[in-house]
């Protein structure tokens, strides 16, 4: 989201319906040529080394911020 001018709103809600879409999951504006990308890139399901299934986008905060069971953990 972001500010538009009010003098430009109507040509940019036209643009924006016609090639931009919200992803359903992350919320992101995606435009639609691109969601089938956006979907397969971030929101695929992959399987972390601790067999625990998570989405692509969340594998790295799961093995680095100490949720994965098998990562190590620095103290």
């Amino acid at each position: 989201k972001k500010a538009i001018p009010a003098v430009n709103f109507l040509i940019h809600e036209i643009h924006c319906r016609r090639n931009i879409e919200i992803c359903p999951f992350c919320s992101d504006s995606v435009p639609k040529s691109e969601m089938k990308n956006h979907m397969e890139s971030e929101h695929v399901q992959v399987t972390c080394k601790c067999r625990m299934k998570i989405e692509n986008s969340l594998l790295k905060d799961h093995e680095v911020g100490g949720f994965c069971p098998i990562t190590p953990l620095f103290c």
